[in-house]
């Protein structure tokens, strides 16, 4: 009776390292501030536009997302556009003006929404100035991107306190 007690201790021992040192090991991995985008379904026909967010995942204190400017904080924006098949990356430009409201990504997951448009972002009146990079405009839309695969990334309207998240495919489709 003894050595059947002493070896349930020392199996309940080992079972309570290996919980330990397992979970040592998921909590050291979770330390990482990790930044990814996120799309679901990764789908979009031609001309339209899907919703997603940047996902922050920050372990660590909240981190300051204002960047000084000349007499005031301004908050970064981002946008998200897609690149591939010969096309330059099709996204918006940023407006000249910034938001000088106090912002910060707080501990744990932030979920900030965006979206992408399967559309390019300019394009020419004159066709002879036409291109794959700059198709001739569509009357008063612009013009769908091309069926295929495509590459999400995201642009910051300047430098932030965040890693840059792999790009994402994204499937344009007829």
């Amino acid at each position: 009776m003894a050595e059947m007690v002493k070896r349930l201790r020392w199996l309940f021992l080992v079972s309570v390292f290996l919980v330990l040192t397992s979970c040592g090991k998921m909590t050291q991995s979770n330390h990482t501030l990790t930044v990814t985008l996120v799309f679901n379904p990764n789908i979009v026909r031609q001309g339209q536009t899907i919703h997603g967010f940047l996902v922050v995942n920050n372990p660590g204190p909240p981190i300051d997302m204002e960047r000084d400017e000349v007499g005031f904080r301004c908050v970064p924006l981002f946008d998200v556009g897609l690149s591939g098949n010969g096309i330059p990356r099709q996204g918006s430009t940023f407006p000249l003006d910034c938001q000088a409201t106090p912002y910060s990504i707080r501990h744990g997951v932030t979920r900030l929404p965006t979206y992408v448009s399967a559309s390019y972002s300019t394009c020419t009146e004159n066709p002879s100035d036409a291109s794959l990079s700059r198709p001739n405009c569509n009357g008063n839309r612009l013009p769908a991107l091309p069926p295929g695969t495509f590459m999400a990334s995201v642009l910051w309207s300047t430098k932030v306190p965040l890693p840059a998240p792999p790009p994402v495919p994204i499937v344009v489709t007829h």
